[in-house]
């Protein structure tokens, strides 16, 4: 007759032998895209028990470097990577675009209860420091109907190498020369004047709740889910064009079609629709021992690029046209 604890000896045994084995898949990166991953990972790995996702978000530059070094499966970013330091790496990096989305311009100016209007001059004049007051003449040309205060403009922006910071500045460089005259570039860090610093869009966008007649950027959704104005900005049609799906679907339209072989294609200063819009991707090594870590984050990618798309909507972000997504697909297929 089996005693109780050989009973419980062998149960437990059993267990061990009938369990899956877990094949852990992580990421690390851009803080643009974190709500959407959090919301794909927690879908998809319940699905998925043999297979374990996480993401790590850490901004875009400390993601190309942990993906470099070889720490984690895939880094996350909104700026590609250089065929220089691909070069450097020894071996090829995959570009897989995952979701594209819109960098919008939040602000907190008590008070104000209209819409804010940003004109492409004012805005580049903003961030670099030469208009430093709410009513400013610059600001309030494009809102005569709007009772703007005397009170001095606060920016919010970024601690941390950032994706979101790259896209930013990028528009800003094409939206007026006022920006490069004053010395800047795009670039992932960008030392903005008298700037307020915060740690990833959950920062910033916490940073401006808090701070009265500040302004910063975000990724959409950040600012949505904490109930953050976001400023109609100036189009290349001269057009003031309020961030909403409809008007980000318009501005990535063209650029869809445009998205060349290695999917890295930096669109930022959009003609159409809401300006300020851009693709983030996974970083993927498609030279990469084979094996079932390389298979589950194939799985991972290839299910974001299909079941996964239509959550960016829901979310806020811009789920990828059929173009985009085809050409995702065609270069996720070189990770075999």
């Amino acid at each position: 007759m089996r005693t109780p604890l050989v009973l419980a000896a062998l149960a437990l045994a059993l267990s061990a032998v009938a369990a899956p084995a877990q094949v852990m898949v992580q990421g690390a990166g851009a803080t643009f895209p974190a709500n959407l991953y959090r919301a794909w990972i927690d879908r998809f790995n319940p699905d998925h028990p043999d297979i374990v996702v996480s993401y790590d978000s850490v901004g875009s530059s400390e993601g190309i470097r942990r993906f470099s070094a070889g720490l984690v499966d895939f880094g996350g970013t909104e700026q590609p990577m250089t065929d220089e330091a691909i070069a450097a790496l020894g071996h090829r990096v995959l570009h897989v675009p995952t979701t594209a989305g819109m960098v919008v311009v939040a602000y907190n100016v008590p008070g104000v209860s209209g819409a804010l209007r940003l004109s492409r001059e004012a805005l580049a004049r903003i961030f670099a420091g030469e208009i430093t007051a709410w009513n400013d003449p610059a600001i309030q040309a494009a809102n005569p109907d709007l009772a703007l205060p005397d009170r001095t403009i606060a920016l919010v922006t970024r601690r941390d190498g950032s994706g979101t910071t790259y896209i930013f500045s990028t528009f800003l460089n094409s939206a007026s020369p006022a920006w490069s005259t004053a010395g800047f570039r795009p670039g992932t860090l960008v030392d903005f004047p008298r700037a307020m610093l915060a740690p990833g869009n959950e920062g910033v966008s916490a940073r401006l709740a808090i701070t009265e007649y500040a302004i910063g950027y975000v990724e959409y959704s950040f600012a949505r889910a904490l109930g953050l104005p976001a400023a109609l900005i100036e189009n290349r049609e001269g057009d003031f064009v309020a961030p909403t799906e409809a008007t980000g679907r318009a501005a990535l339209a063209g650029a869809a079609s445009l998205l060349p072989e290695d999917g890295r294609l930096i669109v930022a200063d959009a003609p159409t629709g809401y300006p300020i819009i851009g693709y983030t991707w996974a970083l993927v090594n498609p030279d990469r021992e084979a094996g079932e870590g390389t298979a589950a984050l194939r799985r991972f990618l290839e299910w974001s690029l299909t079941e996964g798309q239509p959550m960016a909507d829901t979310l806020g972000y811009l789920s990828l046209p059929e173009p985009a997504a085809e050409r995702a697909r065609d270069i996720l297929a070189a990770l075999d």
